[in-house]
């Protein structure tokens, strides 16, 4: 676990990076390039990541482009907590609390969710997902209680990059959506990553926590969607996975309140990809392999809450 943080370091506020200012303290630093603890140096000197509104690419070992996503200056991605925790052991309370907003955002809703759905390759889920209302539960030191859950429609979601500035305009609330990801190791030491078919962006494994699909009364319920999330992504199933942990929680630039777990698999990364072509769902388009040793250094390529990752203790 992390050691504890002096009174001094908390108060202190941290220095705040875009990934690539972030590329270029690692490459000046040669101890920190040659042991790869990127995560923990950055703590140690009180670097954070931020956005840095720029699309990013990076190539595998193959050579292949892999695209990241594009970064937007909305909210900054900050890590919640990262302490390690077993999440059958999260508690859950609901609210009677929708989100909501103005007619006049709505409607702005109404045509970019049109736009949406004509832009998209696939299928688009148009329903409902679990929302935190207090997302600072997961905070060490102000944390207390039950994850307080309400609801938001889907196409807040996925219309929020771009009305980000009129919801800013219109002081609404954050989204706060909750998400469930995991960070998924194989017997051989390798780290899966999927494309997914919706944009053909890198991503990690996992989804939005929906109240249409699962009912969430527990902390099990949670670790139960991302147990759903990984079959419909890659094809493995529960009995696949060895351990399971959270290591952390995070949220994005958009809102999005994410628990992540760590997965350490009964299976090689051979028969991962064997499973992934017997899979069920298509979400993802194919899979990624990452070296346990390379895995830090790919994270920090990737947009968002993603390369804040490293940081968080797995």
């Amino acid at each position: 676990m992390p050691a504890e943080r002096s009174k001094r370091e908390r108060d202190t506020p941290p220095i705040l990076l875009c990934r690539n200012e972030i590329r270029r303290v690692v490459a000046r630093n040669s101890r920190i390039a040659a042991n790869g603890d990127i995560g923990n140096e950055l703590a140690s000197k009180r670097l954070w990541p931020v956005a840095c509104s720029r699309s990013t690419n990076a190539q595998s070992r193959t050579g292949e482009v892999l695209t990241f996503g594009t970064e937007t200056e909305m909210y900054t991605a900050q890590i919640l907590s990262r302490r390690l925790f077993t999440m059958s052991e999260l508690s859950i309370e609901h609210r009677d609390s929708a989100w909501s907003s103005t007619a006049e955002y709505d409607e702005r809703v109404r045509v970019e969710w049109q736009k949406f759905l004509h832009q998209t390759k696939t299928r688009v889920w148009d329903g409902t997902y679990y929302r935190v209302l207090n997302p600072r539960v997961f905070d060490e030191e102000k944390g207390a209680g039950p994850i307080l859950l309400g609801t938001i429609a889907y196409r807040y979601v996925a219309t929020f990059p771009s009305l980000s500035q009129d919801h800013t305009r219109f002081a609404l609330d954050p989204l706060n959506h909750l998400s469930t990801v995991g960070l998924i190791r194989t017997r051989d030491n390798l780290y899966v990553f999927g494309v997914r078919n919706r944009n053909g962006a890198v991503d990690l494994i996992g989804g939005g926590v929906q109240s249409d699909e699962i009912e969430i009364q527990s902390g099990a319920d949670l670790e139960r969607n991302l147990h759903k999330e990984i079959l419909e992504e890659t094809g493995l199933n529960y009995e696949d996975i060895e351990n399971l942990v959270g290591i952390g929680t995070v949220v994005s630039s958009t809102s999005n309140v994410l628990i992540v777990g760590h997965a350490q698999l009964k299976m090689t990364s051979a028969e991962v990809k064997s499973r992934f072509e017997q899979r069920a769902e298509h979400e993802m388009e194919r899979l990624i392999f990452v070296a346990d040793e390379n895995v830090r250094e790919f994270l920090m390529q990737m947009s968002d809450y993603r390369n804040l990752l490293v940081q968080l203790d797995w």
